[in-house]
């Protein structure tokens, strides 16, 4: 599931995927349970290399900070209390001029 929030003079509202544009406000966006098809479609409209997002889906990422040309990028391992066998996961944060994405 994708979730937008656009921060207008310090105000969140939620905003459809589908309608986002980036450069008119500071936005968080955040990917909970996340598929392929997500991934291929933040990709396209964030200009963020798929490669990168795929990370996410990766139980076995090593936590790690990257810093690329138009944003960084850092990935950690946390364990969710609604998972039952309480494995770690990857919670991975990219950053950008325009927007912080949390995918989870």
């Amino acid at each position: 599931m994708i979730r937008v929030l656009a921060y207008h003079k310090g105000r969140p509202k939620e905003v459809k995927f589908s309608e986002l544009k980036l450069g008119r406000d500071k936005l968080w966006i955040h990917c909970d349970d996340i598929k392929l098809k997500d991934l291929k479609d933040l990709s396209e409209k964030l200009n963020i290399p798929l490669f990168e997002l795929k990370h996410s889906l990766d139980p076995r990422e090593a936590p790690r900070m990257y810093n690329a040309k138009t944003y960084s990028l850092v990935i950690f391992n946390v364990i969710p209390e609604t998972k039952e066998a309480n494995l770690p996961i990857p919670l991975e944060i990219i950053v950008t001029k325009n927007f912080i994405l949390t995918l989870l």
